[in-house]
């Protein structure tokens, strides 16, 4: 229901606002137009002594908040707002921070998302407050119509949520349920693409994300800096708990990735203080079927890879292992015919062919090169020290987690399918059917077998 509602609110908001900006009538005191940014969002704001900045605001007077006994005015923290100014590589830029109630949050995220603004911190916003209020900060650049339709989106889907039902009500009623505990860690580990322990009934993965603080100390997955995903529950009811570590222009294609699937958004802060690279945590939670939920997840994890690597962030490549641009680079093409394969590498079994496309796998840089696998070609269990990112070309490329090789407990990838291995993770591969692979990342590629018995270098020593 309250997703019929947003989206209703959404289209009232843009259509609203299309029309009125129509009738807008140039400001001459400002830079904004400011009769337009009233007319589009709704509200009668105000320009500061400069007129370089117009600040739209909202008092939450729908609603009564009482902390411990007080009955707090909506003046006092409790008033959403809005300010627009002139941007630099856009005509405006907007900042902002909603205050919000619990049963709002998900539905004005996906209003806002849904209207171009980007949302950039979640938290509580008192404590011991009857109801629950929350801070959802909001930002973005653009045109000016773009940004205050959006705004305006927000503000409406909260009125729409408001007049459905007065005060929010809980998520879920019912007796307490306790957890069955019976999920199958490969099986969340095969569509994670990481291998994930158990522990109590809890299925759990944790991906390495590392910064360096002032003092010079490296905090990784080891200390608490990695992205930590928790599962429990059955295949068919099951629950999510996840914290995902996002690096510059990570933050808002995983947010946008993880609505899309319905997982919500609970919280969203700064990591540390002073690290390099900045780092915003994502906390989220899901309900639902455990492969559902798995595969959300994923989906933001892979739009997080896809994203190019945070400023100052060299030799943080180990989550994302994003490519950098060259920009002396000169065009290239290569048909099929015109690609040389020749013998893979020594250090993966013999009957491998290799064709390199771009760069240099075994040097530092980016790199793309093909694999051509026979029926039945294997690799034991191993591990890179980078991200590994593979397109199936043709065949059926089949991938399983773990120490031990089990062609049972595997996922297959026909042609067509996308994959990415965070670094450190142990996993194994078959091949069925002849297939090609391509591989693309950031050198030296290197391969490390759990079993030494297993390296093909020591064989042919």
């Amino acid at each position: 229901m309250l997703r019929t509602i947003m989206t209703l609110a959404l289209a009232l908001a843009l259509g609203s606002a299309a029309a009125a900006s129509e009738q807008a009538v140039p400001s001459s005191s400002s830079p904004l137009d400011i009769a337009q940014l009233d007319r589009i969002t709704g509200l009668v704001g105000s320009p500061d002594a400069n007129g370089m900045a117009f600040k739209v605001s909202k008092p939450r007077s729908d609603v009564a908040v009482v902390v411990r006994g007080r009955r707090l005015d909506p003046s006092f923290g409790l008033t959403s707002w809005a300010v627009f100014s002139p941007g630099k590589a856009a005509p405006a830029m907007l900042v902002g921070d909603l205050i919000l109630l619990e049963d709002e949050l998900m539905p004005v995220m996906d209003a806002a998302l849904g209207a171009g603004l980007s949302i950039t911190a979640l938290h509580h916003h008192l404590v011991n407050a009857q109801p629950n209020v929350y801070s959802m900060h909001i930002g973005g650049e653009g045109s000016p119509e773009v940004l205050a339709k959006g705004v305006r989106a927000a503000f409406e889907t909260v009125t729409a949520i408001r007049q459905s039902q007065s005060r929010p009500v809980p998520h879920r009623e019912g007796a307490e349920q306790r957890l069955a505990g019976s999920l199958a860690p490969d099986r969340i580990g095969a569509i994670l693409g990481v291998e994930c322990a158990v522990e109590n009934g809890v299925v759990r993965a944790v991906l390495d994300r590392t910064v360096r603080l002032p003092c010079g100390c490296v905090v990784g997955k080891e200390m608490g800096g990695g992205t930590t995903l928790a599962f429990a529950g059955s295949d068919e009811s099951a629950i999510l708990d996840g914290t995902i570590v996002t690096f510059a222009g990570e933050l808002q294609p995983v947010l946008a990735s993880l609505r899309k699937a319905d997982i919500d958004v609970v919280g969203i802060h700064s990591q540390f203080e002073g690290e390099s690279p900045a780092a915003i945590a994502v906390h989220c939670w899901g309900e639902g079927n455990a492969a559902d939920l798995a595969s959300g997840v994923r989906s933001a994890l892979v739009a997080q890879a896809n994203q190019a690597p945070a400023a100052g962030a060299q030799g943080q490549t180990s989550a994302t292992g994003a490519m950098s641009d060259d920009t002396d680079m000169k065009p290239s093409l290569y048909s099929l015919a015109e690609m040389a394969w020749k013998d893979a590498p020594p250090s993966i079994p013999a009957g491998a062919k290799i064709a390199v496309l771009e760069g240099d796998p075994s040097k530092e840089g980016p790199f793309v090169f093909r694999l051509k696998l026979a029926d039945g070609y294997r690799i034991p269990p191993h591990t890179h020290p980078k991200v590994e990112r593979i397109t199936v070309i043709q065949g059926t490329f089949n991938v399983g987690m773990g120490e031990k090789f089990d062609e049972t407990k595997t996922q297959p990838m026909p042609a067509g399918t996308y994959g990415y291995w965070p670094a450190g993770m142990k996993h194994f591969v078959w091949a069925k059917g002849e297939t090609i692979l391509q591989f693309h990342g950031m050198g030296p590629w290197t391969i490390t077998y759990l079993n030494p018995a297993d390296d093909p270098r020591n064989a042919r020593k």
